[in-house]
């Protein structure tokens, strides 16, 4: 920091005021030593300051840190919790999966029972027109045979 007066100017202050005290002293010289003591008190408080605001930034600094290594611990874990609730959750779903494809089976068998009657009409409805069928061929091969053998014998 730059000096307001020189050392000289002040070493010569200071030695009038021990030899003489405040009344020794004029107002000027009383002025001059007022200042240079201002600025020495504002010189200490500005280092004062950075050292403080030195200490502040190293206490931010690792509060910070400490901050940072909670939240990843509390990261993991929630993590952890999360692995567990999803696992626990698959296993539900798992265990629904198997209540509903049983009861889809139950209900399936059932739907099957249901229509085994509808089943066996069908199969004794094609028996039946497999019959018919064969007969309307028996009865068309016969009208066509008489009248190729009437055809030919004439």
């Amino acid at each position: 920091m730059r000096e307001l007066f020189s050392r000289e100017l002040l070493a010569d202050i200071h030695i009038r005021l021990d030899r003489e005290g405040l009344q020794g002293l004029t107002e000027k010289e009383s002025t001059v030593l007022l200042s240079e003591t201002i600025t020495h008190s504002a010189t200490l408080t500005m280092e004062h300051a950075e050292t403080q605001t030195d200490r502040l930034i190293q206490h931010i600094n690792a509060q910070t840190e400490r901050l940072v290594q909670h939240m990843d611990a509390q990261t993991d874990r929630l993590i952890q919790h999360m692995d567990a609730q999803t696992d626990r959750l698959v296993q539900h779903m798992d265990a629904q999966t198997q209540q509903l494809m049983k009861h889809s089976e139950i209900q399936t068998d059932r739907i099957l029972r249901e229509l085994q009657p509808i089943r066996e009409d069908l199969a004794y409805f094609r028996l039946r027109a497999k019959f018919l069928i064969g007969g309307v061929w028996a009865v068309a091969a016969s009208i066509i045979a008489g009248i190729l053998l009437q055809f030919f014998v004439k």
